[in-house]
């Protein structure tokens, strides 16, 4: 994947994870009244740098930070997002603030969103334009590597 795709990454997450839940509300729906039990998920979302081993187990503070954010914060069918997160989509989306929270082996209180839905547009409306990484050829060249 060509590294100027990276920065969509988290706008796509945001995407996916608000569809994963739209998805499941419709399933909810189509079942309620069948005895079948209802399905839920939380989803918390992160954006950093990660290791993935051969094992395909990922390390880093964004996977931690995330896995916490949905353990802890998000309600079962929500979305929470990371301040970090929120600063990359704003425009793109609406978000409700959700206060700021210590994350167990997260050094620093984190900011938190909830997202609501997508804001009707997008980048091509020209809301939003991320700004390239000039400068860091080295490391993101290590990053691709590993």
């Amino acid at each position: 994947m060509p590294f100027r795709d990276l920065y969509h990454d988290v706008e796509r997450a945001a995407r996916a994870a608000l569809s994963i839940q739209r998805a499941l509300a419709e399933i909810n729906h189509r079942n309620a009244g069948s005895g079948k039990p209802a399905l839920n998920a939380r989803i918390g979302i992160e954006t950093g740098p990660v290791v993935l081993d051969v094992a395909g187990e990922v390390y880093g503070d964004a996977p931690n930070t995330a896995a916490r954010v949905q353990a802890l914060i998000a309600a079962p069918g929500t979305v929470v997002i990371t301040a970090q997160v929120q600063r990359q989509i704003a425009g793109l989306f609406v978000a409700a603030g959700r206060g700021i929270h210590e994350l167990k082996g997260v050094p620093q209180p984190v900011t938190l969103f909830q997202l609501v839905r997508a804001s009707g547009g997008g980048r091509r409306a020209g809301q939003r334009h991320l700004t390239p990484l000039v400068g860091r050829e080295e490391e993101i060249a290590m990053l691709m590597r590993r």
